[in-house]
């Protein structure tokens, strides 16, 4: 078999990788945000509250992937590093036949979840509920469809090749923005709605499945051969990986159905405060998810003191982006959401989304650290703090919901983030040290507490927007700004590291001047 060579460091391929990601995640980004504002102008609230409620409930598909695409890529890394390519077939091959298994079994529980709707969310309008059901069994059965293909794209996340995966989901996401705007311009019902978004999706799939057999088929999936050892490996590298998965499902998967059970007339207002936290998440992403293969392959290659101190400046430079993106949602979020979706939305959504911006902040401070245990195959003595903030997240939200509806969810999101930072601090850690040699103690001051001072002067905001909350006011508004980039500039950032910024901006506002 032949291998794909690649002539650069492995630095750069990170650094290209990860522009590759954060290009398509601001895609979807402006995506996000033109549609909801589209939509929630266009459509009645109910019926906005119904199609996002439908969207959840067909990703739900998506869950079905326990890990797969995660061991399948962290796998070809390894082997590649290890220049095994036989075990890379092996590897995806498992992959695939796991993929599939799930996709099956994915159709099969989307029509049973359309008609359970009506009993579950009984405050759903009449003229609403068949529309919805079809739409559930569209958006789920092109998602299945979609998983069953989605060992490809892990091909290319092994290679640590994640320009063409990238550009298919950039392609998918213009495609699905566009058709939706253009049915709902023409009157179309939701069933259409899903009748498009689902031709995407499976078009999607097709284009993953061209794609791989043009530029990754020397990573051969051969069904016909019995692979049962790796096929068995890989599985249980999911074991772990699918507890996360279902603790990810009743930490994030399952609000908007909650909500949409206990006060359905809130689901619309609860959705759009979702929508830019996790924007700001999805940008994060996008700039760790290659730090999984590179760092499978690292491991491999490096002790395990090194790879400590890398997980500690990946946390802090993590946690830096997370304050410094989620803060201007807490502060700004009743000017920012009036822009966007109007007075109406922006009245009712406004609470929602500060509490779920600061849920965020919290719960992905650990995120660098969760990938790194991925990566090293050392996610099952971290189970526990998935399933705690799981747990505790889905009990909260429930017992709440019943009497406070959105903001009850809300609020169990955020205890449960507060949960699950500190069972991985004082638990985790402990039992990873073996292979992240890093002390806890180092890990909070160097990775987390200097970010999070960053936020002293929005707590000073939000003070003196309680008392003078009529409008906003520039010279205090600017004082803010100010005081939150003096704080990340000298108090988040090392001197060395100021040192290095300002050579490097020096340097290319250098070489600019000099091409002009």
């Amino acid at each position: 078999m032949t291998t794909m060579t690649m002539p650069i460091s492995a630095q750069r391929r990170y650094v290209r990788n990860t522009v590759a990601n954060v290009l398509r995640i601001l895609i979807n980004a402006v995506v996000a945000v033109i549609l909801p504002a589209y939509l929630t102008h266009k459509l009645p609230v109910s019926t906005y509250g119904a199609w996002v409620l439908v969207l959840q409930l067909g990703a739900y598909v998506s869950y079905l992937d326990i890990g797969v695409q995660t061991a399948v890529a962290k796998y070809i890394a390894e082997y590649r590093a290890k220049n095994e390519p036989e075990n890379c077939d092996r590897a995806a091959t498992a992959g695939f036949r796991l993929l599939v298994t799930a996709a099956v079994f994915g159709l099969i529980l989307m029509p049973i979840v359309a008609l359970c709707m009506p009993h579950f969310f009984h405050q759903i309008p009449a003229s609403l509920r068949r529309e919805a059901q079809i739409g559930v069994i569209l958006i789920g059965g092109s998602l299945a469809v979609n998983l069953a293909c989605s060992a490809f794209p892990a091909i290319f996340q092994g290679l640590q090749e994640y320009r063409i995966p990238n550009a298919i989901g950039i392609l998918n996401k213009v495609l699905y923005g566009a058709t939706i705007v253009v049915t709902v311009l023409l009157h179309g019902s939701m069933v259409q709605m899903g009748i498009v978004a689902a031709v995407i999706n499976i078009g999607t799939a097709v284009l993953q499945i061209v794609t791989w057999k043009k530029w990754a088929s020397f990573i051969h999936i051969n069904v016909s051969l019995k692979h049962t050892g790796m096929t068995k490996r890989v599985f249980e590298y999911c074991g772990v990986l699918s507890i996360w998965s279902a603790s990810m499902l009743f930490i994030s998967g399952l609000d908007l159905t909650i909500v949409g059970h206990y006060a359905f007339a809130q689901t619309a207002f609860y959705a759009v405060a979702v929508a830019p936290a996790s924007m700001q998440i999805m940008l994060l992403s996008a700039g760790l998810g290659p730090m999984m293969p590179a760092a499978s392959a690292l491991s491999v290659q490096r002790s395990a003191r090194m790879v400590g101190t890398m997980l500690v400046k990946v946390t802090r430079y993590a946690a830096i982006y997370l304050v410094l993106t989620g803060l201007p949602l807490i502060v700004c979020a009743p000017w920012l959401l009036t822009l966007w979706v109007g007075p109406v939305y922006a009245e009712r959504s406004v609470y929602l989304l500060r509490i779920l911006a600061a849920a965020n902040i919290i719960r992905y401070f650990l995120s660098p650290y969760a990938t790194f245990v991925i990566a090293i195959g050392k996610q099952r003595v971290a189970t526990i703090s998935a399933v705690s903030e799981g747990v505790v997240n889905l009990t909260v939200s429930v017992l709440l919901a019943r009497h406070h509806g959105a903001v009850g969810v809300a609020y169990g999101t955020l205890i449960g983030a507060v949960t699950g930072v500190l069972v991985h601090i004082a638990v985790s850690m402990h039992f990873t040290y073996d292979d992240i040699a890093v002390s806890r103690k180092l890990f909070f001051y160097g990775g987390l507490l200097r970010p999070f001072l960053i936020s002293l002067p929005s707590g000073v905001w939000l003070l003196w927007q309680a008392i003078h909350p009529a409008a906003l006011s520039v010279f205090p508004f600017s004082l803010w700004m100010a005081a939150t980039i003096l704080a990340a500039w000298f108090i988040s950032l090392r001197p060395s590291e100021r040192d290095t910024l300002v050579h490097f901006a020096g340097r290319h506002f250098h070489r600019q001047a000099g091409s002009v």
